[in-house]
């Protein structure tokens, strides 16, 4: 995780027209509202109404569908409604000037199948921080048939529109957005994304020093919680890509007797990891994409193999400008195994594998996990990855910084604040 440092203002964006939004059921919302906070509001997306389809919304029995939730604050919310099914994309542009960041909303989707919300977040440079994925059912609300969902009176199905509260995972905190894009769709069936959104709350950002961001697969950093679920773009991991023997996917598993063969090693931390599955002989490729403007070196990793004969790993680093800096070879086991990610009886054990000091400081756009078996039938590189740890030293500075330097047109030094 990212730790953040520093104190902040908050302001909340309620839709209310002391706000200077419309006073309407059905009013759109769009332009610089609120004013020195939102600089622009847009609606793309499957069947999307344009601008047009972000209005505003006042509750049970509103513009929207009739089986609103009510407002949390005041008399009115935005509801982003498209006119066929798929994905309604909001995109709240914000103003640079006040160098915000995202701390909250609140979120509650139209029903019909379990929905899907993802938070892009972009840095001041237009450029993709990354982003959260969330599906887990509302807390708040029993039954919930998963987020934004709850029930309703005289309805207990838990398909009903409920308001939940969203954060960003830590790693986002204290991070200043140029914008923030909600994605939201059905996961289901033909069920559409129509959301609803209300108290947004924003904060001036506060000088952030990125120090550990550790990919554990835990449902906590967004990462899907069902064994044998598929392993997907998230936080600063912009794509996850598998190669080789049988291709096949990358997924979740959760341990002994779970979805890859039954015999696997216990996370070595939290309660999953991944897995590659592809199904045939010879060499599996894990390629791991990241953010470039996170600028993140690789510090270590948990490597287990599938056994049968002792296997090779090899780890391929490639710098900002996609071009390889080189590779690293692991062979040996440790603790008695008799290879790398084997145990003494050929059984799956994690390894924990460091990065050599050569590419423990080199900022790379892509990470390339390389398993084979060291036998004539080279058979199948099954491999696992848990607890994937990388360092950045990269600095935000505090927006009275930036002020002071726009006006004394010196260089600026950050202040790196590290936080445990």
């Amino acid at each position: 995780m990212f730790l953040a440092c520093g104190s902040a203002t908050a302001v909340t964006v309620s839709f209310e027209t002391g706000e200077g939004f419309p006073d309407g059921d059905g009013a759109s919302i769009s332009g610089s509202v609120p004013a020195g906070v939102v600089t622009g509001w847009s609606l793309t997306g499957d069947g999307n109404k344009g601008t047009g389809g972000f209005e505003i919304d006042h509750g049970p029995g509103g513009t929207g569908f009739g089986d609103e939730a009510n407002p949390l604050t005041g008399s009115q919310f935005g509801l982003a409604r498209g006119d066929d099914n798929g994905e309604i994309i909001l995109t709240m542009d914000l103003d640079n000037a006040a160098s915000n960041t995202l701390q909250s909303l609140y979120y509650a989707n139209r029903g019909t199948y379990p929905p899907q919300l993802t938070l892009e977040y972009y840095g001041l440079d237009e450029n993709l921080l990354g982003s959260d994925v969330f599906t887990a059912a509302n807390p708040n609300a029993s039954p919930s048939a998963g987020v934004g969902l709850g029930p309703a009176a005289g309805n207990t199905h838990g398909y009903n529109q409920h308001f939940q509260l969203i954060e960003p995972t830590s790693l986002f905190a204290g991070k200043a957005m140029s914008k923030v894009v909600m994605r939201s769709h059905s996961t289901g069936g033909t069920g559409s994304g129509h959301f609803a959104v209300e108290d947004i709350t924003l904060a001036a950002s506060s000088g952030v020093v990125l120090t550990d961001y550790v990919v554990g697969f835990e449902t906590s950093e967004g990462y899907n919680g069902t064994d044998g679920g598929p392993v997907t773009a998230n936080g600063l991991v912009t794509d996850w890509g598998l190669a080789g023997a049988g291709v096949g996917t990358l997924v979740i598993d959760q341990g002994p007797g779970g979805t890859g063969f039954g015999d696997e090693d216990n996370p070595p931390e939290g309660s999953q990891f991944a897995m590659s599955m592809g199904s045939g002989n010879g060499e599996h490729i894990v390629t791991m994409d990241l953010v470039n403007s996170a600028n993140l070196s690789l510090q270590s990793f948990h490597y287990a193999n599938r056994g049968n004969f002792p296997p090779k790993l090899t780890v391929e680093y490639f710098g900002l400008d996609e071009q390889s800096l080189g590779t690293e070879v692991f062979t040996e086991g440790s603790n008695g195994g008799v290879a790398v990610g084997l145990s003494a009886g050929y059984g799956q054990k994690f390894q924990l594998i460091t990065a050599s000091a050569q590419f423990q400081n080199a900022p790379l756009s892509k990470v390339v996990f390389t398993s084979e078996h060291d036998s004539a039938s080279n058979l199948g590189g099954h491999f696992s990855l848990d607890a994937i740890t990388f360092k950045s030293t990269q600095v935000i500075p505090e927006p009275g910084s930036l002020a002071l330097l726009a006006l004394a047109g010196i260089g600026l030094v950050g202040l790196r604040k590290r936080l445990s």
